[in-house]
């Protein structure tokens, strides 16, 4: 998210919040050999059809599974380049997952967001632990709370 509000900025839009769910921000770049990416989107991709009840019922079609395989792989690659850093002039509003689960290469804390952004940092205590806040559940209770952020009750 944050640098999606960097280009806007630098494409000229005003930016006033950000919403982050999980809250971890990258300071490093990962430096991971192809089969350590492909190892990590097969668990993560696995996790997220077999925890998730919707995927068991709806997901079964193998173009589909294969689909969500590539989007996790690609969705890797980019994270494995990806570091957070330069400042924009916005809120953050933090959506903490309610685990202290810690990613690789990341900082849960708060300094270094304050570090991105000119204007003020808001935590907000998310339900689900940080690979379960969109399942069904805790993805309508997060939404409210992201509602309520955005103004709309």
């Amino acid at each position: 998210m944050l640098e999606v509000a960097k280009e806007l900025e630098a494409r000229g839009e005003e930016v006033s919040d950000i919403i982050i769910m999980g809250i971890y921000k990258k300071i490093d770049r990962r430096i991971l050999a192809e089969e350590v990416i492909k190892q990590s989107t097969e668990r993560m991709a696995s996790r997220m059809l077999s925890d998730n009840p919707l995927a068991k019922e709806y997901l079964n079609d193998e173009l589909v599974i294969g689909s969500i395989f590539n989007k996790s792989d690609a969705y890797e690659a980019y994270t494995n380049d990806l570091v957070n850093a330069g400042e924009i002039n916005a809120n953050i509003h933090l959506l903490r997952a309610a685990d202290s689960y810690v990613i690789p290469n990341t900082v849960d804390t708060r300094d270094e967001w304050r570090k991105s952004i000119t204007k003020k940092l808001i935590e907000h205590t998310g339900f689900g632990d940080h690979f379960k806040m969109i399942d069904p559940g805790n993805a309508e209770k997060n939404a409210g709370i992201i509602n309520e952020i955005m103004g709309r009750r």
